[in-house]
Formats: structure tokens, sequence, C-alpha cells
């Protein structure tokens, strides 16, 4: 009776087993193997997660006497030339902070005065200053290293404009309220990515909406690329940042998603092997909206070249070839 029982364990543990083996198994065994995919609408998104630099043109002022500062206008608000940002009343200090100091030497001359605690110039008012603002310029971005960037940036952010000063202390800033750039560094594979002229979106930290720039310049620089955005949408915090973790969108589309190791080429033009309906292999040409360098995006049914020739492409549900060898290429027919 025991062993009867034993036997009928171990079946029921083979039973178990083979089980397994036909449900996890070999599905993922013939996947290997299995060559094609079908094809299907979708889109395909060309993104670059950087770390980006932060530059815009700004103006310095300080007191011109010594007193205690209250803000008339907040952080962040748009300002015409001639307002009057802050005011100064009653006794300040008679020196200067540490901090104060530390700035303004960093600045060098490129402070102004804030005569009846108004500034010369329009734009967005901050209390946030650094040092920086006098290196940090649109005029200078092009002449300024990775490492000029980093260690510019680096400096520490600190608040003014408010309390008791001494004549000269720093009390706000202006922005400029136009173009503001945004630098990074990639490496050569996502160089190509950015082309001068084209339009990119930005997503930052904290931000709701995304930020639509313009690539002012991709240059080879020690070792890398160095990519120059053009941006005139601002945003409140980006006014007292230097650098920031974004997100650039280059590319976007819809269409016929591929994987880009279907891509081949036959008689001197790109396109894809396809199966059809009685299993013979078929090359279609296509013209590619969007490749993220794993995923592409293809028109649909047909395409207009650049020569302003029209070609029958890709449908919905075509069953591709994942990585074509040159015999199938070879042996492909074209589509007419």
């Amino acid at each position: 009776m025991k062993k009867n029982t034993r036997f009928w364990v171990i079946v029921w543990a083979a039973a178990v087993i083979i089980c397994m083996i036909i449900i996890y198994v070999i599905p993922s065994i013939a996947g290997v193997f299995d060559r094609t995919y079908v094809a299907e609408y979708g889109s395909v998104e060309v993104s670059d997660d950087v770390d980006a630099f932060i530059i815009r043109d700004e103006s310095v002022y300080t007191a011109p006497a010594a007193g205690e500062v209250n803000r008339l206008v907040k952080e962040g608000q748009l300002v015409k030339a001639g307002s009057r940002i802050v005011e100064i009343t009653g006794t300040g200090r008679s020196q200067k902070t540490n901090t104060s100091k530390s700035v303004l030497e960093s600045l060098g001359k490129k402070s102004y005065t804030a005569e009846g605690g108004k500034t010369d110039v329009a734009g967005y008012v901050s209390y946030y200053i650094d040092g920086a603002e006098g290196k940090l310029t649109t005029s200078r971005a092009d002449k300024l290293s990775q490492d000029k960037l980093r260690s510019y940036s680096s400096v520490s952010v600190n608040q003014f404009g408010k309390g008791r000063v001494a004549k000269g202390e720093p009390v706000f800033k202006i922005t400029t309220n136009g173009d503001w750039l945004v630098v990074f560094y990639v490496d050569k594979g996502s160089s190509g990515h950015f082309k001068a002229g084209n339009q990119v979106t930005m997503t930052f930290p904290g931000q709701d909406n995304d930020v639509i720039g313009t690539v002012r310049s991709v240059k080879k620089q020690s070792g890398s690329y160095r990519v120059m955005i053009d941006s005139n949408m601002m945003f409140k915090s980006m006014l007292n940042k230097r650098k920031a973790s974004i997100t650039v969108t280059s590319a976007s589309a819809d269409g016929i998603v591929i994987k880009t190791s279907s891509l081949v080429k036959k008689n001197g033009q790109q396109g894809v092997i396809v199966k059809n309906k009685v299993g013979k292999l078929v090359f279609k040409p296509v013209m590619i909206k969007a490749d993220n360098g794993t995923e592409a995006a293809v028109y649909q049914d047909l395409y207009m070249d650049d020569q302003g020739n029209f070609h029958n492409t890709m449908t919905v549900y075509d069953e591709v070839l994942k990585d074509p060898s040159d015999s199938d290429v070879k042996n492909a027919t074209v589509l007419k």
C-alpha cells in the first residue's frame, strides 16, 4: 500500500513538473526562435535625460544707502524699467556682511546702484543672488568650458533684499525678459538627436508645463558634445536655479512602430523584410519619422521621398522580421 502511494505521489509530481515546463519553459524557448513580430500603430519619442546648466542675463542691484529693506515686488514678478522694487528706510548696518562681500567680489563691476530702489531695466525680479550673474551670460556662453560651467553653477545661492543692509550690499536682481540658454553635454550617439534650428521640448522637475526651445548649436568639446538650446519661455523657479536634471525630447511621432534591428537596405533603399500571407519574404521600403535607437515610427501605406516620388510601404499588422539575414534580404522580392 505504501509503495502504491509513493508511486502515485511520484506520478503526480512528474505531471506537475511537465505542466510547468509546458506553461513556462517552452513558450520562452519558442520566443528565442521567433523571428518575426506584428507591427502595430503607435508612437515613438526620442528623449535624453541630461544634467543641464541654465544661463540667463541678469543685473544685480545694490543699496544706495544703509537702511532697512522692504520688498515692494514679489519674487518672479515681471516689471517694467523704472519700477520701484524695494524701499530702504531707517538705520542699516555700517559694514557689509561676509556673504555680501563674497558675492560682490565675484560680480566685480557687474552691479548697479538701485537709486530710489528702482530698476533701470525690464525683466523678472529675484532676490536670489550668487555672484555668478556677471560670468554666466548668454553672450559669454560659447566661451565657457564644461569645468567653468560646473564651477560657476556650484556657488551657493543666497537670498537678499530683506532686513538691515549696508550701503552697496545686494538687494535684488533683474533677469532679462528674453532668450535664455540651456547647456548640456551628451555622447556622440546622442549628439545626432540634435540639429541647429530644430525645436525641442524640455521637461523640468516640479514644472507642470514643458518648455519649448530651439537648438542653437551642437559642438564637440573635450571628448563629448555640447548642446546649446535657446528658449524664451520663463518659469518662476528657474530664476534661482543654475542647473537641473531635465528630459529633452528632440523628436516625437506617430506611425507604424518597428524595431530598428529590422531595418535593412536593398538596392540602395532602406526598408524592412515582411512575410506575406503565403509566407514569402517581401522587401518594403520605409521612411522614418522618429528613431530612438531601439524603435522607429515609420509612415503607413504610402509616403513621398525627398525627390517627390511616391512609394508603397508598410501596413498595420505586417509580420516583420526582427533581424533579417543577408540571405533574407537577397531572397526578398521588392514591393511594387
